[in-house]
């Protein structure tokens, strides 16, 4: 066989050389961590702070002092805020939710911030809520009116739940955290570990999963 019939036309390598590169690049969007904003761990929940003044840093953001808006900033997501009110129509809190998203080098999971608000600007903004959604527990879900959307946008953070994925076992939680100071069987029918000098209460749910409250 000639030499001349051993040769690939030069839109082979072309092709190869494009194939090669797209099976790198699914390979990277598997394989390698997606990019956040704490790389260096500051942020991870058994790494949060308290200062001095009793004040809490948790996830990167300061309780009381934080808002939405530096959450979105900080980890680069667009959030949905709520209003909820119980089964008697009574405004109970405004709400942001950040779903699938990663904290530290890359531990994902959800996160929900409970605005700080008065009585009085969560019955205005009930009184000017939009569309009622119920919720399973009974309570409802009311969509914020325009400007009261913007405002709850520069609402200090109050409470912080964490849900983290995949489910973490017990052992690992108290690795990171230690021994809780109290283990409780609530009316509710939920576990909870308290750990009141960290202001965290890791409450066990029906489906295996961890739910880590700061602010308690």
């Amino acid at each position: 066989m000639s030499e001349t019939s051993h040769k690939r036309p030069m839109f082979f390598w072309g092709w190869l050389t494009l194939g090669l590169a797209g099976i790198v690049w699914v390979a990277s969007y598997f394989f390698v961590d997606p990019p956040n904003n704490n790389q260096d761990g500051a942020a991870l929940p058994w790494n949060a702070t308290i200062n001095a003044e009793g004040t809490l840093t948790v996830l990167g953001l300061t309780l009381g002092q934080s808002t939405t808006k530096d959450a979105m900033a900080l980890y680069g997501k667009e959030t949905k805020i709520m209003l909820f009110s119980d089964k008697q129509h009574q405004p109970v809190s405004v709400e942001a939710f950040f779903e699938d998203m990663y904290i530290g080098y890359s531990l994902r999971g959800r996160l929900i911030l409970t605005l700080e608000t008065s009585t009085e600007q969560l019955e205005a903004m009930f009184s000017r809520g939009g569309r009622v959604k119920s919720a399973d527990s009974g309570a409802h879900e009311i969509t914020l009116a325009g400007t009261d959307l913007s405002d709850a946008l520069n609402l200090p953070i109050r409470h912080l739940t964490y849900i983290p994925y995949p489910k973490i076992n017990e052992e690992t939680l108290i690795h990171r955290f230690g021994q809780p100071s109290k283990d409780s069987l609530g009316e509710d029918g939920v576990r909870r570990w308290h750990y009141p000098e960290r202001k965290l209460v890791i409450l066990f749910d029906d489906t295996g999963r961890k739910v880590l409250e700061f602010g308690h």
